[in-house]
């Protein structure tokens, strides 16, 4: 085997490909969550909020603007030329109708001027006068003396032709809306707004604003008594509405509210036993019936689980068997997720640190301490 072959052949040390692989992961997992995570919240709002006032602004201004009409409003089409992806489906206005004359005289004009023995398609003639009365090469979509008077049938109602060739050039024919206000509302994204990306600022804008004056009428007197009104007159009454409700305030009121809660206090406690000590979160101050039985100061404290600090167990414990520990809440849950492997600086157990913190007892209390800093036995015994 050639050196080339050899060294081809060499082989990371066993494990090292794995801790390679879990390094690599470790550092591209975090952005990678991030942006997922993002993506999701984005997603949500834009589908549960954005999209719905979006289309609620559309709705309101196709509602005000649309020429839709009914079939007895329109007369048929059959001796008239068909359109293009439409054919003979569509009907014309009276107003229409009455000129039908003037173009047919037209058309006659147009059969003596052609040369001796050509045949003249009716058809052929109408399709050459809408697009001269145009003045464009393409049939006569945005026609302002044609295009408005003839109509396209849409979901139980007729719409203007240039209104549906609008839509049909945005959304292809194979995708137009069923309904006729539904048409209008895609033209109304294309005629006023120009692009579903206008229409989503504007309502993100609508969005902050409104939220913004429901704040405000909540700092109100009226505005406060109007929603207290609400919630205890209504939504309190409503068997199911009520207990969702009631649990999803109290969560948005926690983290939104500007209320004081004292939950940057990390303790330690002894549980789930004696001699096991595990980090807590300080929620409260408990409740008056389990300190008045207790006889002292209770505390609610979070015993968050490891690797998700956010979940755990609220305990209500006796203020005399905390202790209080010099870690940050930020700290205390990177030692959480970490299963206690990220311990804080000032925190971290040396031998030096270990003989200086208990020789601050007394010392009959002080362990023997070995040179690595472990404890070999309990507090020596006196004679």
């Amino acid at each position: 085997m050639t050196e080339d072959g050899a060294r081809i052949k060499k082989k990371l040390p066993k494990g090292a490909a794995t801790r390679v692989f879990l390094r690599g992961l470790s550092i591209s997992l975090p952005p990678i969550l991030t942006l997922v995570i993002l993506l999701w919240v984005g997603q949500g709002l834009n589908t549960y909020i954005i999209q719905p006032i979006g289309d609620g602004v559309r709705w309101t201004i196709a509602s005000t603007v649309n020429e839709i009409r009914q079939e007895r409003e329109l007369l048929p089409s059959e001796e008239l030329p068909p359109l293009p992806t439409i054919g003979n489906r569509y009907r014309i206005t009276p107003g229409l109708q009455k000129k039908i004359p003037e173009i047919d005289k037209l058309i006659a004009e147009k059969r003596a001027a052609s040369p001796a023995g050509k045949r003249v398609d009716q058809r052929h003639l109408w399709e050459t006068i809408i697009r001269e009365d145009t003045a464009e090469k393409d049939f006569a979509y945005n026609s302002d003396a044609l295009s408005k008077n003839i109509y396209i049938p849409m979901g139980g109602g007729y719409i203007p032709l240039h209104v549906y060739a609008t839509v049909e050039r945005q959304v292809g024919p194979l995708a137009m809306p069923p309904t006729a206000i539904g048409a209008y509302m895609d033209y109304v994204t294309t005629q006023y707004f120009y692009s579903f990306w206008h229409l989503s600022a504007l309502a993100i804008l609508l969005t902050v604003v409104g939220v913004y004056f429901v704040g405000r009428l909540m700092t109100a007197q009226l505005g406060s008594w109007v929603v207290h009104k609400i919630e205890t007159k209504i939504l309190a009454r409503l068997p199911l509405i009520r207990n969702v409700y009631s649990s999803v305030k109290q969560v948005t009121d926690f983290l939104l509210t500007e209320t004081e809660v004292e939950y940057s206090r990390v303790v330690a406690i002894e549980y789930p036993r004696r001699g096991i000590w595990s980090l807590g979160l300080v929620t409260g101050e408990s409740m008056l019936d389990i300190a008045t039985a207790a006889g002292e100061p209770m505390i609610s404290v979070l015993i968050p689980s490891s690797p998700m600090p956010v979940t755990g167990y609220t305990m209500n414990v006796p203020r005399s068997e905390v202790i209080d520990l010099d870690i940050s809440v930020d700290e205390a849950f990177q030692f959480c997720i970490s299963c206690g492997v990220l311990v804080p600086g000032r925190q971290q157990v040396t031998p030096e640190v270990l003989k200086k913190a208990f020789g601050k007892q007394l010392p009959s209390a002080l362990p023997a301490i070995s040179d690595s800093g472990t404890i070999l036995t309990g507090p020596p015994k006196t004679e």
